[in-house]
């Protein structure tokens, strides 16, 4: 299986070719707004995802955009925070699954 992270831009700033990559690869972890990616992006690649019939993944992170996920943080209700992060791909993903 070959499984790759997507959809880590930011409204106009995309991190990648998601579109050209999403062909090749059995499953992506889509990124949830917490070190990437947002709404618009997310939307976009549940819906290359199921065109490629691609497996959809989270992938969660702290909300740290500006240090890309990677600062240590010291978050208190961190699971809350990653499950509100996640609520937008979920409806992403039933509402094109429908």
């Amino acid at each position: 299986t070959l499984n790759c992270d997507m959809g880590e831009g930011f409204g106009p700033w995309s991190m990648s070719d998601d579109a050209s990559i999403m062909p090749l690869i059995d499953a992506a972890n889509i990124a949830c707004g917490g070190h990437a990616g947002d709404p618009s992006t997310m939307r976009q690649c549940v819906e290359l995802a199921r065109r490629h019939k691609t497996e959809i993944g989270a992938h969660v992170s702290y909300p740290d955009m500006q240090g890309f996920g990677r600062r240590a943080m010291d978050i208190s209700g961190g699971c809350q925070a990653s499950q509100i992060r996640i609520t937008p791909l979920l409806v992403f993903t039933i509402n094109i699954s429908i």
